[in-house]
């Protein structure tokens, strides 16, 4: 029989050869690592959604305004976040716990790191947090903001991480403060050439995705 000693001295060598055989020939263990990053939060309950978005899609998010400087032309509108409230900070309503949350809304005030949180609370409170794929949003869906016949303005909900980039039929489209991509065309009106639908859309995502279809005269949101 093995002696209590060399029974350990297996178990060791048994654990050692089981991480080196999951872990590749460096015989080292591979964690992922979180990009957290420190911040503060505070909370409001005024909420002005300078995204645009239906609010009500988003119910089971914690919804979040980002300062000025991430706003960044409405860049930031509809990217996900966890965000963990350490319960350290001044006030009488600690933010404690594991959240996810979605950007929709601008807090102009308030430096980068800074987060104001749409619900009920004080104080300012110690996070971390870290941008993630959003999950659960439902399919991609468009609507049509402006009815003029040489100015075309569109709006995308549940994409999962920022748009960076779109073109109408091969032309560059614009990005509006407020959340909308536009296509204008002055020679349109001089040659009297009216936006004929459908359009083709096709716009690049933050991660490097490509979404692409015909866009119609729809001012309720459609899927692509």
């Amino acid at each position: 029989m093995f002696s209590i000693y060399k029974k350990k001295m297996l178990r060791i060598f048994l654990l050692f050869t089981f991480i080196t055989i999951i872990s590749g020939n460096n015989g080292t263990v591979q964690f992922s690592k979180r990009n957290l990053r420190n911040g503060i939060a505070t909370t409001y309950q005024v909420f002005e959604n300078a995204c645009q978005y239906p609010i009500e899609n988003y119910n089971n998010f914690l919804r979040v305004a980002v300062s000025g400087e991430e706003w960044n032309n409405g860049e930031k509108c509809g990217s996900c976040l966890e965000i963990i409230g350490t319960g350290n900070g001044i006030g009488t309503e600690p933010f404690v716990g594991k959240h996810k949350a979605i950007i929709t809304n601008m807090c102009p005030e308030c430096p980068p790191g800074h987060f104001d949180l749409y619900q009920a609370g004080n104080g300012i409170w110690d996070i971390n947090y870290e941008y993630v794929a959003c999950e659960n949003l439902g399919p991609i869906q468009y609507r049509v903001e402006n009815n003029n016949l040489y100015y075309l303005q569109l709006q995308f909900i549940n994409t999962g991480q920022p748009i960076t980039y779109c073109s109408c039929n091969g032309e560059n489209m614009e990005k509006t403060f407020d959340n909308f991509w536009v296509h204008y065309n002055p020679t349109e009106i001089v040659n009297n050439t009216n936006i004929v639908y459908p359009v083709y859309i096709e716009c690049n995502l933050e991660n490097g995705e490509i979404i692409s279809g015909n866009i119609y005269e729809n001012y309720d949101y459609t899927n692509l």
